[in-house]
């Protein structure tokens, strides 16, 4: 792990990864102790959460979740900590991630995928985001703790072609509730969306440079809204997006893959 603000004297270690056998597929907080936990998978198709405090003791199996894919990570069942969105084939399942217990949330049509999730509407769940790839319009579906969800709530619809897709989902704009992050994959411009705003909520970002990519998004400097990572592919130059203004990382992340930002305490 790195503390930012630190710089080069922020690195700790968490254990380390047998990289053949393991994988890193998400951080949350699944305990509820207001600290991030890593979510492993293993080759054997299984899903592991750690909590870091309990050592060798923390690891747990989330049986149901066997050979399921992540498609997303956040609160969903209306608990205190955060929960698995999971994808066999079309049918999503949400695992609870306190007690790991499995409820099926619904079938995906033809052509749709799950885009984000996120708290959109700002109520405290977070919601879970749907392209509609048959029109290239997005929807929402806010009540996922109910076990009968009323339906889908339409926000936008893409020019065909465009070019637009969903980058990213998190509190870019300081609003308390979580925007969209947008690229554009032929102008390569990136612009912000506060969902709230409707269409007087999208902001201009950048246009990125061929040799810069989107590495990562969370709260880097603790100011309470997530933050953009880039990194440059030539130099390994990494800079993040305070709100502000950009800062440099320095060499410090030269080299390193960076796998999640959250507070691991």
């Amino acid at each position: 792990s790195w503390t930012a603000p630190q710089g080069a004297d922020g690195f700790g270690p968490l254990l380390t990864l047998d990289t053949s056998t393991t994988s890193v597929a998400g951080t949350g907080d699944f305990n509820a102790d207001g600290k991030a936990d890593p979510l492993f998978r293993l080759t054997s198709g299984a899903l592991v959460t750690w909590n870091r405090a309990a050592g060798a003791a923390g690891f747990t199996l989330l049986d149901a979740a066997e050979g399921q894919q992540v498609r997303g990570i956040g609160n969903l069942v209306g608990g205190a900590g955060d929960d698995l969105l999971l994808a066999q084939g079309n049918r999503l399942n949400i695992v609870d991630g306190g007690t790991g217990t499995l409820r099926h949330l619904l079938d995906l049509a033809s052509g749709f995928s799950v885009a984000g999730v996120g708290n959109l509407d700002g109520t405290g769940g977070d919601d879970v985001l749907f392209l509609n790839g048959n029109t290239n319009s997005l929807l929402m579906l806010t009540d996922t703790s109910e076990a009968q969800p009323d339906g889908f709530v339409d926000l936008l619809q893409f020019a065909q072609g465009s070019g637009w897709r969903v980058e990213a989902v998190g509190d870019f704009l300081g609003g308390g509730a979580d925007d969209l992050l947008f690229f554009n994959t032929v102008s390569r411009e990136l612009l912000f969306w506060d969902v709230s705003g409707g269409n007087a909520g999208f902001r201009d970002f950048i246009r990125l440079p061929e040799d810069w990519r989107l590495i990562g998004i969370g709260d880097v400097d603790g100011n309470g809204r997530d933050d953009v990572v880039l990194r440059n592919t030539g130099s390994g130059e990494s800079i993040y997006w305070t709100g502000e203004g950009f800062l440099a990382m320095g060499s410090t992340l030269n080299g390193v893959q960076l796998l999640g930002i959250a507070e691991f305490g």
